[in-house]
């Protein structure tokens, strides 16, 4: 079908459940308009399925950029009261759109982390007896060629080889299994990790160990009999320490924050015997070492109107395409691994079929890109925070290098 708009051609090809898709030629003086357009209907869609307006949009956009901006200063960059941005907030939140998080920045503290896929009989199953493996970050169900995938962070790809081995390609149900480590990340990941982790070696990865992890004092409990005076900690312990440059105290002062990110400074220094400026002081330096973060976003785990959507792609230039995924509004985050599929990305959407149709125009036609697939995200685990902007008009792509292949031209 072809279009004639100022003796300008513009190519539409309709696509099979994704609705009708634009592809422009260079030189399109309309093609500007339509994309803002098209990316405009998009943000009116998305704003009436999540219930949400321009003032909602702003405060959201407002604390993903500045995630400890005060309340009242948002109320005065919104031109609104405190109490209604406060009110608009709660709601928010509610909604799952705005969720506050303390902990470590993996894409830059220094773990290990790998995700691992699996085809499992008994997925829900699988995912229950991960809950009690201290070093598992996340775990996810997701409808594609692997129903399971778990998020791990350690000390040394050696420690996640082991727990892979003894506690994982050993469960009876699981057909296949999938490790990809990290080489180099796309975006910052922010999430709760167990810091006591380390003290789990001597339980040895294993039936034991699943035995034993059932006790979930035992896990939780561990760091905190060792605070205070008593500063005796295993060496497993140590290990992390001096890996991370961090001591007991810290540790405390991070897990404490990740169980509970509204608790005050002072509070903290009450329960590990210090002063609330030591606890600043502390948080402060582990900040500016990008070892812990604080966050702002959408908890995908309980939000019911956005879907996560895992994209991998097998590229032959991953560079160029690592640059292009980091300036895209619907990537969150993810990372180059070894593999088939180079890289891993995670979108986030209002839309599954609009998301299709972006990844088409913007990633499946370059021509680096030599495969795509998607899985969708069914559940998570744990609580899922990532910046996401739930209504935005995303002008970052460059139309004019989409390629327009012969069968396209012959349509016009």
């Amino acid at each position: 079908m072809a279009i004639i708009d100022n003796s300008i051609l513009i190519h539409s090809v309709l696509k099979i459940g994704l609705g009708r898709e634009f592809i422009f030629k260079k030189g399109d003086v309309g093609r500007d308009y339509r994309i803002k357009n098209t990316q405009k209907v998009n943000k009116m869609n998305a704003e009436a399925l999540l219930e949400i307006d321009t003032v909602d949009v702003d405060i959201i956009n407002y604390f993903l950029s500045e995630p400890e901006i005060s309340h009242s200063r948002v109320a005065r960059r919104v031109n609104k009261s405190q109490p209604a941005v406060g009110a608009r907030i709660k709601k928010l939140e509610a909604k799952s759109l705005i969720k506050s998080m303390y902990g470590i920045n993996l894409s830059k503290a220094g773990f290990t982390i790998a995700f691992i896929s699996l085809q499992a009989m008994n997925p829900d199953k699988i995912i229950d007896e991960m809950r009690r493996c201290p070093f598992v970050i996340n775990a996810l169900r997701l409808i594609g060629q692997y129903n399971v995938q778990i998020w791990l962070a350690a000390t040394s790809i050696e420690r996640i080889e082991n727990i892979v081995e003894g506690n994982i390609r050993s469960v009876d149900g699981i057909s296949r299994v999938m490790m990809q480590v990290w080489i180099e990340p796309i975006g910052d990941l922010v999430a709760p990790v167990n810091l006591n982790m380390e003290h789990h070696l001597h339980l040895k990865c294993g039936p034991d160990c699943k035995n034993l992890a059932k006790d979930h004092e035992f896990l939780r409990g561990y760091l905190d009999c060792t605070a205070g005076k008593n500063k005796g900690g295993s060496k497993d312990g140590e290990l992390l320490e001096k890996q991370f440059n961090i001591d007991l105290d810290d540790k405390l002062i991070v897990m404490k924050l990740q169980d509970d990110p509204s608790i005050t400074f002072s509070l903290i220094g009450e329960q590990i015997d210090k002063s609330q400026p030591a606890v600043g002081a502390r948080i402060a330096k582990m900040k500016k070492r990008n070892f812990m973060a604080f966050k702002r976003g959408v908890n995908f785990k309980t939000s019911k109107d956005l879907h996560l959507v895992q994209v991998s792609i097998a590229a032959t230039d991953s560079s160029l395409l690592i640059e292009s995924l980091k300036k895209c509004e619907y990537i969150l985050f993810g990372f180059k691994t070894l593999g088939e599929k180079s890289l891993i990305a995670y979108a986030g959407t209002h839309s599954i079929e609009h998301l299709e149709m972006e990844l088409d125009k913007c990633i499946r036609a370059l021509p680096s890109v030599r495969a795509l697939e998607t899985s969708v995200v069914v559940s998570c685990m744990k609580d899922l925070v990532l910046p996401y902007q739930p209504a935005h008009e995303c002008f970052v792509c460059n139309y004019d290098k989409v390629p327009i292949s012969k069968g396209e031209q012959a349509i016009a």
